[in-house]
């Protein structure tokens, strides 16, 4: 028996642990899901405060450590970094050419696809910004719920 928890605990604890597996499937399963749902709160942390260098160390790590995907590592600093920097000495063109690159490889960033819509719709291109919009809801990655 579990120290610290009653028998009634252990058995809705083990009810819990079911219904999750059908859900999920297997402990790979599991882990996959609980991998899905903090990458996403690091997205959605990174969205909301872009600014925040913290959220995205932590995301990068998050992704070298716990998921071991060395390559997304790299592409989330690289991006971050080398578009901001683009962005702050003015260089458009190439911003909108590093939105398209990292596009291409990660096409289920909706983060990205949102930022770079953002960045037209700023500049005032109205209809590239809706194009950008149009492309990203059309990726089969981000057709899922």
């Amino acid at each position: 028996m579990l120290v610290g928890f009653r028998t009634s605990d252990i058995l809705v604890l083990d009810v819990w642990q079911q219904r999750w597996m059908i859900g999920y499937g297997d402990k790979e399963g599991i882990e996959d899901a609980i991998a899905g749902n903090r990458r996403f709160q690091y997205e959605d942390e990174v969205r909301k405060n872009p600014l925040n260098y913290d959220s995205w160390i932590n995301y990068a790590l998050y992704e070298e450590i716990k998921t071991e995907d060395v390559e997304r590592t790299r592409d989330i600093f690289k991006n971050y970094i080398e578009i901001e920097i683009e962005l702050q000495l003015g260089n458009i063109d190439r911003c909108r050419k590093l939105y398209e690159l990292y596009l291409e490889w990660f096409p289920e960033n909706c983060y990205a696809w949102n930022k770079y819509a953002e960045l037209e719709r700023y500049l005032a291109e109205t209809e590239l910004a809706r194009t950008i919009f149009e492309l990203a809801i059309s990726q089969p990655t981000l057709d899922m719920p």
